[in-house]
């Protein structure tokens, strides 16, 4: 099977999940409806559509966060994005970036690092001790660009979560500019890019 056919399989099999997922909301079981949409969501994050039925599910109870249970030792990835994201729109901005970085790894060529690279923002990031950011965010962010190429292919399937990885530690370098190693952080990303001078640039602060 080539790529071609494989991405359009894929997409076929997240269709039909949201198709299943929808019937679910409909009758109330709010549970394999979220199991559905994080399972779809694997095939493309940023789906706008299927965000918002995700976002329906969160507004349908008082606790969302029992429809997407994590246990101990390896999360399942799917749950485990869809769960940061009920904690985004909870505004636990913490929880959300800790598992984000916990998820991405795992699948660092689905990237779900985009909803921090579009909604977490300088606000938010100085409301967060950089202490607490260090150990969650950033050291993990380290180790996931690390062993990248630099610079990676423009066709690397990972290249979408670096580019997100790059637009949340400019938000931290932003709000935190005394961090040293929130900048370095940010200059192994960027060189991932191919951004050269912005990486030289931040590897001086």
């Amino acid at each position: 099977m080539d790529d071609q056919q494989k991405k359009l399989e894929d997409q076929q099999k997240a269709e039909q999940q949201m198709a299943q997922a929808t019937e679910a909301l409909a009758r109330g079981d709010l549970y394999n409806a979220s199991m559905l949409v994080a399972d779809a969501l694997a095939y493309e994050p940023m789906n706008q559509e299927w965000l918002g039925v995700l976002g329906q599910i969160f507004g349908a109870t008082q606790d969302p966060l029992s429809l997407v249970p994590i246990g101990a030792g390896q999360i399942n990835f799917a749950t485990g994005a869809a769960r940061a994201y009920f904690l985004m729109l909870q505004g636990d901005w913490p929880g959300c970036l800790d598992l984000l970085m916990q998820v991405v790894p795992i699948r660092p060529d689905v990237p779900y690092l985009e909803w921090a690279g579009q909604w977490f923002g300088v606000d938010q990031a100085r409301a967060m001790p950089p202490d607490a950011l260090l150990p969650t965010v950033n050291s993990p962010m380290v180790r996931l660009v690390e062993n990248m190429a630099s610079p990676m292919a423009e066709d690397d399937p990972r290249r979408r979560t670096v580019a997100a990885a790059a637009r949340v530690m400019a938000t931290l370098t932003e709000a935190h500019p005394n961090q040293a190693l929130f900048f370095f952080a940010g200059s192994l990303v960027s060189r991932r890019l191919g951004a050269a001078e912005e990486a030289v640039r931040l590897a001086q602060q």
